[in-house]
């Protein structure tokens, strides 16, 4: 693959991601003493499946099935924000404490392929996750917090590679925000992050650590040499108005010519409106500097949302409405000029939890999202 496809390639990676992330989300509060969940993604129409990049994906896309919370995050902006899905296929039950006690994560022909247990101190803090796969091999998450409930220490265990253990420590300061974490291997220290702020307590800087430095060994090669100070490289750089809201954020990655130094590889500008309310965010970086614009109604609720990437084609309008009951119903979105309406159709149980969303796409019920409740 020579230079110029590659650069298009990445190009259309960071569009992809662009046009994925919107700020509207809905809240799905339940209402009852939830004993289990089980909820799957219906297709209606075989040709109009859940987006892939590339034919090869996964069920769960391209970026295939990472953990439930990215699943989650993933699904629900894909399916109030576009005409397109992803996939949800999980089961999950609750204690009488409201707690998460295990899920199971299904394919598409509803064979499990991976499996959460987890365990609670009398504070209901976690205390331990285990992660059963379809191989039965297994990894297990422990953590420890002090008598407020602050997370201090967390080890996690791999089956299939016993040797190997990754453990951190998270240290605070007076006022109770993180200031280090701190990372470890079978190998002793391997890295971490330190955390600095202002006077109000705001976030500055993220820094990784880094128990080494970069040498250089011949004319050609460099390597890392132990170093009893180490390296500290910003990763993540903020900004505030007088408003105390982030303004700007820049992040950071090593360095390609001198990976003892940091460079700037983007930027995030933020503005907002006389209410405080986010109205443009922009993103900055050597091949795509893209904005997002934002209006709301009066109840503050998002009303439209423009996405435009310069020396692209893919702009696009968002334009959102909602029941009375504050749900979205309909979603206007345009982009090339063309215009697809998505609405909203939803059904409801007993204690007032949707039971079943359907996706309505220019009029044609195309996708159908599911889930049965129990109750204790």
């Amino acid at each position: 693959m020579n230079f110029v496809v590659l650069m298009k390639c990445f190009t259309t990676i960071l569009l992809f991601y662009f046009y994925s992330v919107s700020l509207f989300s809905q809240v799905d509060s339940l209402k009852g003493e939830i004993k289990s969940i089980r909820e799957k993604v219906i297709f209606l129409d075989e040709k109009k499946q859940n987006l892939k990049l590339f034919s090869s994906d996964d069920d769960y896309g391209h970026y295939d099935f990472t953990s439930p919370e990215f699943t989650f995050s993933r699904f629900n902006n894909w399916w109030f924000n576009t005409p397109w899905v992803h996939y949800l296929n999980y089961y999950q039950e609750y204690d009488r404490e409201h707690k998460l006690k295990s899920q199971i994560w299904f394919k598409k022909n509803d064979s499990s392929f991976i499996k959460y247990y987890y365990l609670y101190n009398k504070n209901a803090n976690l205390i331990q996750q285990k992660i059963l796969r379809f191989d039965s091999s297994y990894a297990i998450d422990n953590y420890s917090y002090n008598d407020s409930a602050t997370l201090l220490t967390s080890m996690s265990y791999f089956s299939s590679d016993p040797t190997f253990y990754y453990y951190s420590i998270n240290l605070y300061d007076e006022q109770k925000r993180i200031i280090e974490k701190r990372n470890y291997n079978q190998d002793g220290e391997s890295g971490g992050q330190k955390f600095e702020y202002n006077n109000k307590g705001q976030k500055l800087k993220i820094l990784n650590h880094y128990p080494f430095i970069w040498v250089k060994i011949d004319d050609r090669t460099t390597g890392q040499k132990a170093d009893k100070i180490g390296n500290d490289i910003v990763s993540e750089e903020y900004f505030y108005n007088n408003f105390d809201s982030v303004s700007k954020v820049n992040f950071y990655n090593e360095d390609f010519y001198d990976r003892n130094k940091a460079f700037l590889y983007k930027t995030e500008l933020y503005e907002y409106d006389t209410k405080n309310r986010k109205k443009t965010a922009s993103y900055i970086t050597d091949t795509i500097i893209g904005t997002r614009e934002y209006d709301y109604y009066d109840n503050n609720q998002l009303k439209r949302e423009r996405l435009i990437a310069k020396n692209s084609s893919y702009n696009s309008l968002i334009e959102y409405f909602y029941n009375i009951d504050g749900m979205i119903s309909k979603v206007n979105y345009v982009e090339r000029d063309k215009t697809t309406v998505i609405t909203f159709k939803y059904k409801f149980d007993i204690k007032n939890n949707w039971v079943e969303q359907q996706k309505i796409i220019d009029g044609k019920t195309l996708y159908i999202r599911r889930r049965e409740i129990d109750y204790y």
